[in-house]
C-alpha cells in the first residue's frame, strides 16, 4: 500500500486519482470490521455485500502496490545497489507507522479489560486477538520484525498480515518487475497467467503469502497496459462496470469452488480494470484528484493499519453507553482519519524522505 502521489511521475493527476480509490478501499475495510463488532445491518443487500468486502479491498491494495512499485523501478537497471535502494525505501515507508500502531495496540490490549466486552468477544474479527496472551514478550518481539515465521498475525492487529505479505513479496518484486518489463507484453501476460496458476501450489508448500504474488504481477501488467495503444481503445465505461462487477463477484462466488485465493484473484482482476478505467477516463481522473480527496488518500495507509486499535478503544468507550451502530462506525472512521492525517505529516513524510536520502547515497 504505497503512496502513489509521492512518486514524481508523468501524469501525476491520474496517480492522485488512484490514491483516492485507495482511500475508498480503506473505508471498506473499516466498515466491514466495524460491522463485525457492532452490526450496522443484519445483512447487506446482494450488491453492497459484494462491494463492502475487506478481502476485495485488500486485493485492490496489492494490485495498486504492484502498479506503483513497478513505476518506481521503471527504467532502472537491476543491480545490487538498485535492489538495496529499493528495499531501504520499502522499510522506511512501511515500518515507522507500523511501530506507532504496535505501540497503540499494546496500550489498548494491555491496558483495557477488552475480554469483558461481549461484542468484541463474539466478533469473528476480534475474537482471536482478544483471547491472546498479550504478556508474551517473545511474540511482541516477533511482531516488531513483521516478517519472521513465528509471527502470529492475529496477535495485536489482524490487518497486519497484509503488511507481512507486502514485505515478503517486496524481496522478490524487483526481480519480477525486471522480468515482466523486458518481455514482449503478450509474453509478459502469458507469464503472469502462469504465475496465477502456479502460486496457489507454491503457497501450499512454502508460505501462504506467496499466493499473493499474482496480484502484484497484475499491477505490473497494468502499468504496461497503460502505455499501450490497445488499452486506449477500450471503452472506459464498460471497463469500469466490468471491473466493479468482478470486484464484487469475489464475494458472490462460492469459496468452496474457487478457494480463498480464487476470490482474491477475481477481485484483483476487477481492481485492475477499475484502475485502468480511472487512469484512461479524464472525467474520473479529474474528479478523483480533488485536493481534499488527495489529502485523505495520502493517509489511507494510516487508516488501514491504525483502525483496529482505535476500533477496540471505541468499543470500550461505548461499552458504557449504548449508541446506534452508525455512530460507532462514524466515530471509528473519524478518529482514525484524524489520527492518520496527523501522523502522515509527523511520521510518514519525514521517514519517507529519510529513506529516499539514504537510497540516493546507496
Amino acid at each position: 500500500m504505497d503512496t502513489p502521489n509521492t512518486i514524481p511521475l508523468p501524469g501525476n493527476q491520474r496517480i492522485l486519482a488512484l490514491d483516492t480509490l485507495r482511500f475508498i478501499a480503506a473505508i471498506i475495510v473499516v466498515f466491514e470490521h466495524c460491522n463485525s463488532v457492532y452490526s450496522m445491518v443484519p445483512k447487506l443487500p446482494f450488491f453492497l455485500a459484494g462491494f463492502f468486502n475487506a478481502k476485495s479491498a485488500v486485493a485492490f491494495f496489492f494490485v495498486l502496490s504492484g502498479y506503483v512499485l513497478h513505476l518506481s523501478l521503471k527504467n532502472k537497471t537491476l543491480t545490487p545497489r538498485s535492489y538495496a535502494s529499493f528495499m531501504v525505501k520499502r522499510v522506511f515507508r512501511l515500518y515507522p507507522l507500523f511501530y506507532v500502531s504496535l505501540a497503540l495496540g499494546a496500550l489498548v490490549l494491555l491496558g483495557l479489560p477488552l475480554s469483558s466486552i461481549e461484542s468484541l468477544v463474539n466478533s469473528y474479527f476480534t475474537y482471536e486477538t482478544i483471547r491472546q496472551n498479550h504478556h508474551d514478550v517473545f511474540q511482541w518481539l516477533m511482531q516488531t520484525t513483521m516478517v519472521m515465521p513465528p509471527i502470529e498475525n492475529t496477535f495485536f492487529n489482524p490487518p497486519m498480515w497484509t503488511l507481512t505479505a507486502e514485505l515478503r513479496i517486496s524481496i522478490l518484486f524487483p526481480l519480477l518487475s525486471a522480468l515482466l518489463a523486458i518481455l514482449h507484453w503478450r509474453i509478459a501476460l502469458a507469464v503472469t497467467l502462469l504465475i496465477f496458476c502456479a502460486s496457489p501450489t507454491l503457497a501450499d508448500f512454502t508460505i501462504p503469502t506467496i499466493g499473493m504474488i499474482p496480484l502484484f504481477a497484475l499491477g505490473i501488467i497494468l502499468a504496461r497496459l497503460v502505455e499501450t495503444k490497445p488499452a486506449m481503445k477500450v471503452p472506459t465505461a464498460g471497463l469500469l462496470v466490468t471491473g466493479i462487477l468482478l470486484y464484487c463477484a469475489a464475494t458472490w462466488l462460492d469459496r468452496k469452488s474457487i478457494g480463498v485465493l480464487g476470490q482474491f484473484y477475481v477481485a484483483g482482476l476487477g481492481s485492475a480494470m477499475i484502475m485502468l478505467a480511472t487512469i484512461k477516463n479524464s472525467f474520473l481522473s479529474t474528479s478523483l484528484s480533488r485536493p481534499w480527496l488527495v489529502s485523505l488518500g495520502q493517509c489511507s495507509y494510516g487508516i488501514y493499519i491504525l483502525h483496529f486499535p482505535i476500533l477496540l478503544l471505541t468499543a470500550y468507550g461505548f461499552s458504557f453507553i449504548k449508541v446506534p451502530a452508525f455512530i460507532f462506525f462514524g466515530t471509528v472512521l473519524v478518529l482514525t482519519t484524524l489520527v492518520s492525517l496527523l501522523l502522515y505529516g509527523l511520521v510518514e513524510v519525514p521517514f519517507i524522505n529519510m529513506g529516499r536520502k539514504l537510497a540516493k547515497k546507496i
